[in-house]
């Protein structure tokens, strides 16, 4: 039989050292791996975590406060069971029509440092919005706990090993740095939101201006963070001298007048004209939003003159023998007019100055009583051309006759005859000269009223003439009396009544900038009234304008805008019809049409298919129960897995069955605006007891 041989005392020591040595590895390696997935594990609550907060403020336009912050993320404890610290910019929690769209700088600076005294910053990250922590595995947060900042603030991250306690609220000790820490910039949540840049919209070259006849236009912009602020730039001076203003909200009006214009294209003494027949007027305007970022752009307004148009009415009467004198007026064009005669004739004796208009001459006399009416045509051309029919009375002394007096003195007249009524336009300039005839020199002027401003016209008199000038101010009617007395024995004399009825500048038509749209993005156009006087009543007479699109209804301004946050509609063509009525009670009405389309690319597509899929399902986090009405109207419906949002629609939700706890409204856009900052899943979105969005 063989004999066994045991291991010897220092063989067994050998072997139980090997072991422990084996099993101290092991343990090791095993805590290095739980070490590993507990980390890994942090790094996705943190992450998570931050998803969430940015869901939160892409849905409800700020960040969550701290104590809102369970309403936003999924657990508030990394993987060690130590709360996660949240560091914000208060200013950022406050609630605004326009979320965090527009602002510029946060309170929060974020340094990465190389030594536990930042001596040695590696990266500095400014206007941070929030930050996520986690203490990790050393179960000490080194960096900062949870705080609202509302002052400039900078928080130090360190690079893992740094020797550091950067915050003595927790576990007050110096050990290698581990915190685990994701933070996220303005920018990239107001990328997430959607915001856009600020632009202005209105086009370089505006609608059309009439030399000293009113104007108006109101620029436009978007983007930004609204309201917006709008100014001259200052290397603009002459701006204003030519009648023009510019209000803070973007509206241009005025009168334009380029008598003062650098160089100079219009001479007031003929109102309506512009040298050359047009001109234009250029400008800088920038625009300034509630954050403080200002857009420039350059401007050009061109400027027609007036056409032609004769403002002589009537012409004095011709005697036989007699000198005769008398002017055919014009205002409108380049200011340099070619007169014609271009039908019937003029009294034997007289000519017509084709270069100032003038018609002078003296009739030759004859035996015989041989007075006659002379009708005739006068064109005036400059730019475009005018014509006026025109008659003058021969009067011969041999045809004898009577007057306001005796003796052989001539009998007076007076032209324009008593009675006669001449038609002006507000902010149109108006002169109608008035001359007596006859009678025995000197003549003098005895009645001249009314001796006040007629809403702009008044009335000036000499000792055989009158004129009645100026530019209206407002519609209405407007009288006036002259009387004029001769020399003879006795004396002769003469009275005439006139009559001025003030009009509006006619109403001509729309200068609009109205464009096609797309479902879930704002929309902005504007349609202006071309002449006319304000105040004005806009109208929408027919058809509708898409879903969450909104007409300028109560405005009385000259432009109409037309906007909306969102087309919450279906792709197609909307049709209306448009009517402005003036202060005159003129009124142009114009059909429009928007055509909307869905957006393009990946993600028109996917939003058509949730369309066609019947829209967008709406359910409750679990715990929460929610009511809604459509349209605020019909039945109290309760939310359930199967509600569905749609196009054309606004729900108003509420806490109760009985739909009268109020929370919000949603639409399907604020919906989609889940789904696609998202990265779009599956047409669903979930709601919480504030109204709070969730993928």
């Amino acid at each position: 039989m063989r004999k066994e041989r045991g291991l010897t005392l220092v063989e067994l020591a050998i072997v139980l050292i090997v072991l422990g040595i084996l099993l101290g590895i092991g343990a090791g390696i095993i805590g290095t791996l739980i070490k590993r997935v507990k980390f890994n594990e942090s790094r996705e609550i943190v992450s998570a975590a931050v998803e969430g907060i940015v869901g939160f403020a892409t849905s409800s336009g700020r960040l969550p406060t701290d104590a809102e912050l369970s309403s936003a993320v999924r657990t508030l404890k990394d993987s060690y069971g130590k709360d996660l610290a949240y560091v914000y910019d208060q200013d950022l929690t406050a609630s605004s029509p326009y979320g965090l769209c527009g602002l510029t700088s946060t309170n929060i600076t974020v340094r990465i440092c190389q030594d536990s005294g930042c001596s040695t910053v590696t990266q500095t990250i400014n206007n941070v919005a929030f930050i996520v922590i986690s203490g990790n595995g050393n179960y000490n947060n080194q960096t900062s706990g949870t705080q609202g900042v509302n002052s400039p603030t900078t928080i130090d991250v360190f690079e893992y090993g740094v020797n550091v306690d950067n915050y003595a609220g927790d576990l007050n000790r110096v050990e290698p740095y581990d915190d685990i820490v994701k933070w996220v910039t303005l920018h990239e949540i107001q990328t997430a939101q959607g915001c856009e840049a600020l632009t202005i919209t209105s086009p370089s070259t505006l609608p059309s201006a009439v030399e000293d006849e009113p104007y108006s236009y109101q620029l436009q912009a978007k983007g930004g963070r609204p309201p917006y602020t709008w100014s001259l730039d200052s290397s603009n001076p002459d701006f204003s001298t030519i009648g023009l203003s510019l209000s803070p909200d973007g509206t241009i009006s005025g009168t334009i007048n380029f008598s003062n214009a650098t160089p100079s294209v219009d001479d007031d003494s003929i109102p309506g004209a512009v040298v050359g027949c047009s001109g234009q007027i250029e400008f800088t305007v920038t625009v300034t939003d509630n954050a403080g970022q200002s857009v420039s752009q350059n401007f050009t307004i061109p400027v027609n003159a007036k056409p032609v148009e004769i403002i002589t009415n009537t012409l004095p009467d011709a005697y036989e023998g007699t000198p005769y004198t008398a002017d055919i007026e014009a205002i409108g064009g380049s200011g340099t007019y070619n007169f014609q005669v271009v039908s019937g004739s003029l009294p034997p004796g007289l000519s017509l100055n084709n270069s100032t208009g003038e018609i002078t001459g003296t009739p030759p006399t004859d035996t015989g009583c041989s007075e006659g009416v002379y009708n005739f045509g006068i064109q005036a051309s400059s730019c475009t051309t005018a014509t006026k029919g025109f008659s003058i009375t021969l009067r011969d002394p041999d045809c004898g006759g009577g007057g306001g007096g005796g003796g052989a003195c001539t009998p007076m007249s007076i032209t324009p005859s008593s009675g006669s009524t001449f038609n002006a336009y507000v902010g149109i300039y108006f002169t109608q000269t008035i001359l007596v005839a006859g009678g025995q020199p000197p003549i003098s002027n005895t009645q001249c009223d009314p001796n006040s401003s007629c809403n702009g016209l008044s009335i000036s008199c000499g000792s055989t003439s009158a004129v009645i000038s100026g530019t209206p101010t407002a519609p209405g009617t407007c009288s006036f009396t002259v009387s004029f007395q001769d020399s003879c024995s006795p004396p002769q004399s003469i009275t005439a009544n006139y009559t001025v009825i003030i009009g509006c500048p006619t109403l001509t038509g729309f200068a609009d900038t109205l464009s096609n749209g797309q479902v879930c993005y704002p929309y902005s156009g504007t349609i202006t009234a071309l002449g006319g006087s304000p105040p004005y009543t806009w109208a929408l007479t027919s058809g509708s304008l898409p879903f969450g699109v909104d007409f300028c209804t109560g405005n009385t301004t000259q432009t109409c805008t037309i906007s909306g946050s969102d087309i919450i509609d279906y792709p197609g063509t909307y049709n209306f019809n448009v009517q402005v009525q003036d202060a005159c009670g003129q009124i142009y009405s114009q059909p429009f049409s928007i055509t909307v389309s869905y957006p393009p690319g990946s993600e028109g597509n996917e939003m058509q298919d949730c369309v066609n899929d019947g829209g967008i399902d709406i359910d409750e986090l679990p715990g929460v129960t929610l009511f809604y009405k459509v349209n605020n109207t019909g039945s109290c419906l309760p939310i359930t897995g199967s509600t569905r949002f749609t196009l054309g629609n606004e729900y108003y939700i509420y806490s109760d069955n009985s739909c009268i706890s109020f929370l919000c409204t949603l639409n399907f856009c604020q919906l989609w605006d889940i789904e696609w900052q998202n990265s779009f899943s599956n047409c669903r979105v979930r709601i919480d007891s504030n109204c709070v969005l969730y993928d």
